[in-house]
């Protein structure tokens, strides 16, 4: 038996690529108060940049793509979140 990456439990799915992280509310939230599309754009650059840190390094986990392990209960509710925050995919 495997171990899905994103909460440990015990998973008989088999491997498949996916994105490091799932989508985080509060990080999404952030982006939206942003502007999703340019939100890198809008970040107040007179002030340290850890707000612009942690959503850049928040924006990698999104797209860096790896072969792992999920349980279905993650996968479902990385579908709800992608398809809330990023729309329906093509």
């Amino acid at each position: 038996m495997n171990k899905c990456q994103y909460c440990s439990k015990e998973t008989d799915l088999p491997r498949m690529h996916l994105a490091m992280a799932l989508p985080i509310k509060e990080m999404e939230e952030k982006i939206n108060k942003l502007g999703r599309d340019d939100w890198f754009k809008n970040v107040d650059w007179d002030k340290p940049p850890k707000e612009l840190d942690e959503l850049s390094f928040y924006d990698q986990l999104l797209n860096t793509v790896g072969r792992g392990y999920s349980c279905k209960p993650c996968l479902e509710e990385g579908d709800k979140l992608y398809e809330k925050y990023y729309g329906k995919s093509k």
